[in-house]
């Protein structure tokens, strides 16, 4: 369903008396609702006493905005659900996430896009209660989800079992979280990934999400890191960069 909204403005003269319909400087005010090829249409009647910042109006205008409410009962309710999500995580004490640095933003890539930071090493599942780590990704993410996209940097150095995600838990964040941010998702980099990363982000991006399959990019070193995103922006943890000196030398290493 569309709503047009009509607002006409007539130019006969108003009465000098203090009527109670005048009290707000109008002589006549009436709404009516009309029916127009099954398009409801409020039209607003008003005479030219209302005053503007640019002065009286004393011609008889006419205007008409469409505001579309033609939402499915899908997008309705992806769009209610999005909004319950965002309030929990405004709402809730998420400290417990928060003191892991787990998860934090870290300014900008070199095309001025915002960057969140996922270590894993500091994510353990067996510790965090899994449903307020998803709350806090929410609170990280939603302030830059709309303003020209955002990427992610995963550092997956000296990671064990219970620092990497269930296959379970990452669908349900997947599917949980709204389509803005997946769409606006426009590069996630794997830094030091093991032959698990790299089987673990092809089974995702092939039977789970086909659509960030191009997004994902697999980082050897802080070098390539650099060259997508100023690595001295980041707070990369120190044993990130020891570890990225074991695997590719000092060479890489700029203190």
């Amino acid at each position: 369903m569309r709503l047009s909204y009509t607002c006409v403005m007539s130019s006969s003269a108003c009465s000098n008396n203090n009527d109670d319909e005048d009290d707000y400087g109008l002589c006549e005010e009436r709404q009516r609702l009309v029916r127009d090829n099954d398009e409801p249409v409020i039209t607003s009647m008003a005479s030219p006493a209302v005053s503007f910042s640019s002065g009286f109006v004393s011609e008889e205008t006419a205007t008409t905005v469409t505001i579309p409410t033609d939402l499915s009962p899908e997008e309705e309710e992806a769009r209610r659900r999005h909004e319950e999500l965002v309030r929990r995580a405004a709402e809730a004490d998420l400290s417990s996430v928060e003191t892991t640095s787990c998860i934090y933003r870290a300014g900008y890539d070199k095309q001025g896009r915002a960057v969140i930071v996922f270590v894993g090493k500091w994510f353990s599942q067996s510790r965090l209660d899994l449903d307020k780590a998803l709350l806090y990704l929410v609170r990280v993410v939603e302030d830059v989800a709309d303003a020209g996209g955002y990427v992610v940097v995963y550092f997956h150095a000296r990671t064990r079992q219970d620092n990497v995600p269930q296959y379970w838990w990452i669908k349900h964040v997947y599917r949980t979280l709204p389509y803005k941010y997946k769409k606006n998702l426009k590069a996630f980099y794997v830094v030091h990934p093991t032959m698990w990363s790299r089987v673990a982000c092809w089974w995702f991006s092939t039977f789970m999400a086909p659509a960030v399959k191009n997004k994902i990019h697999h980082v050897h070193a802080l070098e390539e890191l650099n060259i997508a995103v100023d690595i001295k922006g980041l707070s990369v943890p120190m044993f990130v960069t020891e570890q990225d000196m074991v695997i590719n030398g000092l060479r890489y290493y700029q203190p």
